[in-house]
């Protein structure tokens, strides 16, 4: 699992970054904070805090893997204990 992301911000739009590190582009998704947060880095190296899930449906096909990105650690810690509640 990547629990941290460090890279040049390639890309920012709405929803989602592209963080380039070395050879490789990741797409991050992002809260509306977050790209608020980021507006301003296009170009610059920056740093995330993130958590890998899959996204599908058991016995409807593939898993799509996705990345979410946060600035910080505690506000992964946070949305980890908010997923956590039943119905959420």
């Amino acid at each position: 699992m990547i629990a941290r992301i460090e890279g040049k911000l390639v890309r920012l739009d709405t929803d989602s970054a592209l963080v380039q590190v070395g050879a490789v582009g990741y797409e991050v998704m992002l809260a509306s904070y977050c790209v608020s947060a980021l507006s301003d880095k296009v170009g610059s190296d920056i740093m995330l805090c993130t958590m890998e899930y899959y996204e599908g449906t058991p016995g409807g096909g593939s898993f799509v893997p996705r990345m979410v990105g946060f600035l910080s650690a505690d506000e992964k810690d946070f949305f980890t204990k908010f997923i956590s509640v039943k119905g959420i």
